[in-house]
C-alpha cells in the first residue's frame, strides 16, 4: 500500500482479552505486537481497544501487563468511548451521555421483570447474578454450558423487549440496548478518526466481538487461532483470516499481512 492510496490503513481495532492479551504468557501482550503498534502510531494510524472490561479494569490490566504503547481510543463495557489526550483518557461525552441516558431509561422500564428470572437462576444453577452500573442483570456462570442455558432463557424473555440485547462473553453476560455494541462504537471511533471501513483493521476472538467483525465496518477482518467457533465461522464467511497463532502473535502477523500484501487472505 502506498501512503495515500485508498486502502491505506488508518484504524486498528482490537479486542483485549484473548485477542491481544493472553493470561499465563509472558509478556501477556507480545513485544512484537507492541512494537508494530508503536510504529503504526508514529505514522498516524490510530489504535482502539474495544473491550467488555470497564475502564478501571482495563487500565489496571494494561498497567500490570506493562504495555509500552497506549491505545488512542478505548471502548469499554462494549459501548462507552474514551479518547487519550496524551495524559489520560477523556470521555466522549456526546456519545457516552446519550448512551447512559438511553440505558437508564430502558432499564427503568424493564427492571421490575427481572426478580423472577433471578430466582429461576438461583434455584437451578450455581451462577452469580447481580446488578452493576452498566446493567440490571449481570451474570458470572460456573461454566460455559450454564452460561449458555441462562442466556437462552434471557434471550427468550428479551423477545418482548426489541430494544434489549443479551451480551455474552464466555461465562459472563449483561443486558444492553441494541443501538450500542462493539460495532456501533467502532463506527463512531472511525468517524472521530476520519477513517472508514476500507481503511480499518479489526481483530476479535469471542462472541461479543461479532458486532465489529463485519465487512461493512472493516476491510481487514481477522481472529486469532484461539477464537471461539462462532467467531471463526463468521470471520471466514466474511472473507477474513483466522490465524494459526494465538492472541497478539496472531494479530501482529495479521497486521504484517495487511501492510505488506494489502490483504489478509490470498485470492484464488
Amino acid at each position: 500500500m502506498t501512503p495515500n492510496s485508498p486502502s491505506t490503513l488508518q484504524l486498528v481495532c482490537t479486542d483485549f482479552d484473548g485477542t491481544i492479551h493472553l493470561e499465563g504468557t509472558h509478556p501477556p501482550v507480545g513485544t512484537e505486537f507492541q512494537e508494530l503498534i508503536a510504529k503504526l502510531q508514529s505514522e498516524g494510524v490510530r489504535w482502539v481497544i474495544n473491550t467488555g472490561r470497564d475502564l478501571s479494569s482495563l487500565m489496571e490490566e494494561m498497567a500490570r501487563s506493562r504495555l509500552s504503547v497506549k491505545p488512542d481510543y478505548v471502548v469499554v463495557v462494549e459501548r462507552e468511548i474514551y479518547r487519550h489526550d496524551g495524559a489520560c483518557y477523556l470521555s466522549h461525552h456526546a456519545w457516552n451521555d446519550r448512551c447512559t441516558r438511553i440505558h437508564e431509561q430502558l432499564f427503568a422500564r424493564l427492571r421490575h421483570e427481572l426478580p423472577p428470572l433471578f430466582s429461576w437462576i438461583n434455584e437451578n444453577f450455581g451462577a452469580s447474578v447481580f446488578e452493576d452500573a452498566w446493567s440490571p442483570f449481570c451474570l458470572v456462570a460456573s461454566n460455559l454450558d450454564e452460561s449458555m442455558a441462562i442466556v437462552r432463557r434471557f434471550e427468550e424473555w428479551a423477545k418482548a423487549w426489541p430494544e434489549v440485547t443479551v451480551v455474552r462473553n464466555d461465562v459472563y453476560a449483561r443486558l444492553s440496548h441494541v443501538e450500542y455494541n462493539k460495532g456501533t462504537a467502532l463506527r463512531e471511533v472511525a468517524r472521530l478518526c476520519g477513517s472508514d471501513a476500507d481503511r480499518t483493521f479489526v481483530a476479535g476472538d469471542h462472541v461479543n466481538d461479532l458486532p465489529m467483525l463485519r465487512p461493512d465496518l472493516a476491510r481487514w477482518l481477522m481472529a486469532p487461532g484461539n477464537c471461539v467457533e462462532e467467531v471463526r465461522a463468521a470471520v471466514e464467511h466474511a472473507g477474513g483470516w483466522v490465524a494459526p497463532h494465538k492472541a497478539s502473535e496472531a494479530v501482529a502477523e495479521g497486521l504484517r499481512r495487511c501492510l505488506l500484501r494489502g490483504a489478509l487472505v490470498d485470492k484464488q
